[in-house]
């Protein structure tokens, strides 16, 4: 079993993969939910982004991190809409 920040580490490279990964998806009309693997051409970004999803999800496993592509897909979506309402970053308090 591995520590926190290994976990963390992997969960953090593992969504910006995503990230990546959902953005050439959305510049081909497309989303995970509507995508399929079987029309993306040996070699191309799509092929090679989710090889490395494939070999990071099973980098998390073996040290504890039990993800799937629908919870990755869940946390995506949740950090873009928050991006979306603070394009800023996070909002602060400020003595005014």
């Amino acid at each position: 079993m591995s520590n926190r920040t290994e976990r963390d580490a992997i969960g953090e490279l593992l969504l910006k993969e995503w990230k990546d990964f959902a953005e050439v998806l959305a510049d081909r009309g497309e989303t995970w939910a509507t995508t399929d693997p079987m029309t993306w051409p040996r070699d191309s970004t799509l092929w090679w982004l989710d090889h490395g999803i494939r070999r990071l999800l099973d980098a998390a496993a073996v040290v504890g991190l039990k993800l799937t592509r629908e919870e990755l897909e869940r946390q995506h979506q949740e950090r873009a809409e928050y991006r979306r309402l603070f394009p800023n970053g996070a909002p602060t308090l400020t003595n005014g």
